[in-house]
């Protein structure tokens, strides 16, 4: 009895270590399926992966690479059905973007394919695209090393409108290191792309910095494109962009359910999505350029990934034919808003088309372009500091030309083209043969040889302004021409481009040249962008005086990379050009002056934009209503209906829930679907659901079931105690 006693005392009997190990073992297994099934833990916070992973808009830069694919091995292919030479809507086709310098030159390179897979009736063949971006944004389709991509017979260079002809294809069972990949289903197109870059093309995917995909990349077994996209395959990877994170047609038939069904009748899956989009984009007339996306109605006042604004503005520039009436080139911002849920409401006016205008589609793309220059300005004005809000066109300056962000956008190319414009038109004012040159030199003794400060600045003049339940009435904001004395002595700068400036010189020309340019600036077709985006800058500087609002988080954030300039441009260039022109002179005229009897012979020969401080002049309710008392009611009414102003301007309303920043998607997205929609039935438990994959849940199920057959054997089974050794007092190694 004492040694019974002793032994259930100190030392738990065989069948209780046995359980406290079943029950560690169960742990063990319930944390290994919480790890299979459970997101990993990098997914809770942004930029889990290393890279930003956000939407785009229908026309960005990236997509259109696609949207070409698509027209040539979807549209032009759809009638064989051979799925080696026809991606359907079923297929995720993805890009990728990378650049070479050769020598001097910057080549930028864009990669594009569609997923395959191994299973019966899925495609094997990899249809590659390949193209180099030219520095105006156009695509050329070329081959691996380079060339124009030809014809079968050598000689014909392929139409991507019209061929379908890959830059190469790739049947991707003849590669041994990718027969395990076909198999599986994981041939997902990104990872296509960094095989044949990695295989064709050099190692180039090492230089991949960007992508776009069609669906969100998934982030399930067995694929895991999302955190595999730069550990594995892209290590130089910043940002990663996709069209839809819609489910496509496949899944919502797997589910079956009342509610994916509903979808599947209102075309709410991805397939659709993209189909659409590509049948808009088709019926603009397939727009290649930069300014696409603006073309497709793209970049309205909502950063990319927010939803489509909405109002008779919106619908009057996204339907396809001109609604009539409207001069769209004339396109500016009158009206800003914001309400406490979060809701921006815009006001755009034109003025009325005039005889041939009428019923020109054109004049609705011209309208899409300065209404996306409108939107692009007014959230570049937030993001950037004020501090690099000017362009500078100075010979002696080449290394000051414009700030770096700045003049990655469209802002910095139209206030620096600007400026060379205005530039021009001085030089036309002071050609001596004209009647404002022959005034303006005549005003000065031409034998003494006097100079003056000749450069020029745009500058803004206060706006007037009138604010009225929490939105902005923008009334007039013009622009002033100054003289570099002026400026100089304004901003605390000395010297200037004449030592000694000729008083008589420099009264003549503020009073006979600089009104012609101011008016210029204020009325000119030429300066109608440099007007355009000033007014999103008065606008944003409203804002930015705001305690609050949904786009606090935006301003002085730096971020612009959302909003590159609508067309390809350098800075550089613009200089260069400008330099050229100052070399050769606008104007380089002698002419014989005879003067107190005397005859000489005179040489005629002949700036920048500062936009960092723009000051709100705001009105008093009385002057407003008397001056303007009909704009309130029209801004209003324009949001369900185009109105017009008592001045016969058309007012159009937008309104939208603009998202400060992108949303960085990560966690429980359905990877692509097998080639053409089609699941083996052996592959059925492998595919993906939202929550994770119905292969981990069964693993886990498993494990777990299994785990508890063994506990109740183990503690319903009576053992017989283990013989202790009759010579001698038990001990803990006979429990062990």
């Amino acid at each position: 009895m004492m040694r019974s006693v002793v032994h259930l005392r100190l030392f738990p009997s065989p069948t209780r270590a046995l359980r406290r190990g079943l029950v560690l073992l169960l742990a063990l297994v319930t944390l290994l399926f919480g790890a299979l099934v459970a997101p990993p833990a990098s997914h809770a916070g942004p930029h889990s992966y290393g890279y930003i992973l956000w939407p785009a808009d229908e026309g960005d830069p990236q997509h259109l690479p696609i949207l070409i694919y698509r027209q040539r091995h979807t549209s032009l292919t759809q009638n064989g059905g051979n799925p080696d030479e026809f991606v359907s809507w079923a297929r995720n086709v993805a890009e990728f973007e990378w650049a070479e310098q050769r020598g001097d030159t910057q080549v930028n390179w864009v990669i594009v394919t569609a997923n395959v897979s191994g299973f019966a009736q899925n495609s094997k063949v990899a249809l590659i695209d390949l193209y180099q971006r030219d520095p105006s944004g156009q695509l050329r389709l070329v081959d691996p090393k380079g060339n124009p991509l030809l014809e079968a017979d050598g000689k014909t260079p392929v139409d991507w409108r019209t061929s379908s002809t890959p830059s190469y294809r790739w049947d991707m069972r003849t590669d041994p290191d990718l027969r395990a990949d076909l198999r599986s289903g994981r041939m997902h197109s990104e990872r296509v792309a960094k095989w044949f870059l990695q295989k064709h093309m050099s190692g180039a995917h090492d230089k991949v910095p960007s992508g776009l995909s069609e669906k969100i990349p998934c982030d399930v077994s067995p694929s895991r494109c999302q955190q595999n996209m730069k550990s594995r395959w892209f290590p130089e990877m910043k940002t990663m962009k996709f069209m839809t994170d819609l489910e496509s047609r496949a899944k919502l038939k797997r589910e079956g359910t009342p509610e994916a069904k509903d979808k599947l009748n209102s075309g709410e899956d991805s397939d659709s999505f993209l189909q659409k989009g590509f049948e808009k984009w088709k019926s603009l007339g397939m727009p290649a350029g930069p300014d696409a996306a603006a073309v497709m109605g793209g970049r309205l006042f909502q950063p990319p990934g927010s939803p489509a604004p909405k109002g008779a503005g919106a619908k009057a520039l996204n339907q396809g034919a001109d609604p009539g009436g409207i001069d769209f080139s004339t396109l500016e911002l009158r009206y800003l808003s914001e309400d406490g849920s979060g809701q921006l409401r815009y006001a755009l006016d034109a003025a009325p088309a005039k005889g041939n205008d009428v019923g020109d589609d054109r004049r609705v793309t011209d309208g899409k372009i300065a209404a996306a220059q409108m939107s692009d300005a007014f959230f570049v004005w937030l993001s950037l500091s004020p501090s690099t809000f000017w362009v500078n066109l100075n010979p002696t300056e080449p290394n000051r030309i414009v700030d770096a962000k700045l003049g990655a956008t469209d802002v910095g190319r139209i206030l620096l083209e600007a400026d060379f414009r205005m530039k021009k038109v001085v030089g036309r004012l002071l050609h001596p043969d004209t009647g404002t040159g022959k005034k303006f030199w005549d005003s000065s003794d031409v034998a003494a040889r006097r100079c003056i400060n000749m450069r020029q600045w745009i500058v803004p003049k206060p706006a007037s302004v009138y604010e009225e339940n929490g939105g902005l009435y923008i009334v007039d904001a013009p622009l002033e021409v100054k003289m570099e004395t002026e400026y100089l002595k304004q901003h605390g700068g000395g010297g200037g481009s004449c030592a000694v400036p000729d008083k008589r010189l420099e009264s003549a020309f503020r009073t006979v040249i600089l009104p012609k340019v101011e008016n210029a600036v204020n009325e000119a077709p030429e300066f109608a962008e440099l007007r355009r985006v000033y007014l999103s800058r008065v606008a944003a500087e409203w804002y930015r005086q705001r305690p609050s609002g949904t786009l606090a988080s935006m301003v002085d954030s730096g971020d612009v990379s959302r909003w590159p300039a609508l067309k390809q441009w350098s800075p550089r260039k613009v200089f260069d050009d400008y330099v050229e022109s100052y070399n050769k002179k606008e104007f380089n005229v002698k002419r014989l002056k005879t003067i107190n009897g005397k005859t000489y012979e005179v040489t005629y020969t002949h700036g920048g934009v500062d936009f960092g401080k723009v000051t709100l002049d705001k009105m008093d309710s009385s002057v407003f209503r008397r001056r303007h008392a009909d704009l309130p009611t029209a801004v209003q009414d324009s949001f369900q209906n185009l109105t017009r102003d008592r001045d016969g301007r058309v007012v159009l309303g937008l309104s939208g829930r603009p998202k400060a920043h992108a949303i960085n998607y990560s966690g429980g997205n359905e990877p692509e679907d097998y080639a053409d929609g089609i699941v083996p039935e052996s592959k059925q438990s492998a595919s993906q659901g939202a929550g994770g994959g119905y292969l981990i849940w069964a693993v886990g199920a498993g494990l777990l079931a299994a785990a508890a057959v063994i506990f109740w054997v183990y503690t319903h089974r009576q053992r017989p105690a283990r013989p202790l050794p009759p010579s001698r007092e038990p001990s803990v190694e006979d429990y062990l």
